[in-house]
């Protein structure tokens, strides 16, 4: 071996040394900030199962689920006075919600009458649907069809969707609920109509939101860190752990639905009848 090759491995050892304990320097440094993100992010859903109001003593079920019945689609789409008046009601038939996600075009359903909720509390009725499928809901006050307001959309997981749907005060005691689902489009979600509190549904929505919320924003501080670590260290195997942890995040965030109401992200949101191909 040349003279010049013996100074450069002479040479290439101390600098092997230093990069070597340097690199155990930093690895113990960085060890009890990951225990404590670790502990931090294993503890945080206890925060709020603890927080977690009871309903109702614990009697009664917080989500009732709600009877229904589809009219047969010989009927055609008739008017919601139509249907409200309940000279259709020969032509309803028991409606099954495994397999609804196949439905498309317009369809009516009979909801049973809501049972009443504790006092004090406000009664809401819940359409499980895919995202920006057209739900009304409608009901009888006073012999004349009242259409129930919609007070807000809760995602969920697999491209579904929680439309919520406020009880208005002067209907027919025991008068069903009629609802109008348009369904246009790949669907990959079974309707499910029920009945719980609105103290429940904001709990519930706020519980998914935070956590998805906190596993998004770690996701994407790893993906972040791990491209950041190739700035120091030359292995290229970092950035492709920066990108696995990226779309890991974007996944999650599709995955649960809260990415569809994020900025930029929401751009996707002609595509959410794809986040999932198992229906839920």
């Amino acid at each position: 071996m040349s003279p010049l090759g013996v100074a450069a491995l002479e040479d290439a050892g101390p600098r092997r040394d230093v990069l070597s304990k340097a690199t155990r320097i930093l690895v113990r440094k960085s060890l009890p900030a990951s225990w404590l993100l670790s502990l931090a992010v294993l503890l945080s859903p206890l925060y709020g199962v603890a927080a977690a109001p009871s309903q109702g003593g614990g009697s009664a079920e917080p989500v009732q689920a709600l009877d229904s019945a589809m009219l047969d689609e010989q009927a055609g789409d008739p008017s919601p006075v139509a249907v409200v008046s309940g000279t259709l009601e020969p032509h309803f038939h028991p409606f099954a919600s495994p397999g609804s996600h196949l439905l498309t075009g317009t369809h009516w359903f009979r909801l049973a009458a809501p049972a009443a909720v504790a006092p004090g509390e406000t009664p809401v009725v819940l359409a499980r649907s895919g995202l920006d499928q057209v739900v009304e809901l409608w009901g009888r006050g006073g012999g004349r069809a009242v259409e129930l307001a919609g007070i807000g959309n809760i995602p969920k997981f697999g491209g579904a969707e929680d439309k919520e749907f406020a009880l208005p005060q002067g209907l027919d005691p025991g008068s069903p609920l009629y609802a109008r689902v348009v369904r246009s489009g790949r669907a990959a979600t079974d309707l499910h109509f029920s009945v719980t509190t609105l103290a429940y549904v904001l709990e519930g929505a706020s519980a998914h939101a935070w956590i998805i919320d906190v596993t998004f924003g770690a996701l994407m501080a790893m993906a972040i860190s791990a491209l950041l670590i190739r700035l120091v260290l030359r292995d290229q195997i970092y950035p492709l752990y920066g990108a696995v942890f990226l779309l890991q995040a974007i996944y999650l965030a599709y995955f649960s639905g809260q990415g569809f109401n994020w900025p930029l992200l929401s751009w996707a949101r002609p595509f959410a009848n794809y986040a999932y191909n198992v229906p839920v």
